[in-house]
C-alpha cells in the first residue's frame, strides 16, 4: 500500500486530529487538511518519536482517552 493510501485510510486518524499507522515510516505527515501544517505520526518507533512522546506525557494519556471514546461512539 502506498504512503499515501495509507495516510488516507480513515482507520490511521483518531477524530481526524491524530494520524497512528505504524506501517507508514514517516514521522511527519500532512495534517487531514493539508493547508494546516503538519502532525506527528502516534505509532513511529524511532528514537526521536519516541523522545517526543516521553516529553508529552499529558498528550499521550490525552490521546489514549479520546481512542477509548472513539470506540464507544
Amino acid at each position: 500500500m502506498s504512503l499515501e493510501a495509507l495516510w488516507a485510510d480513515q482507520k490511521h486518524w483518531t477524530l481526524g486530529l491524530f494520524y497512528h499507522c505504524p506501517d507508514d515510516p514517516r514521522l511527519f505527515v500532512p495534517k487531514k487538511i493539508r493547508e494546516l501544517g503538519w502532525t506527528i505520526n502516534m505509532s513511529q518507533k524511532s528514537p526521536a518519536a519516541k523522545k517526543w512522546k516521553e516529553e508529552n506525557d499529558v498528550l499521550r494519556g490525552a490521546l489514549h482517552v479520546i481512542k477509548l471514546v472513539s470506540l464507544l461512539l
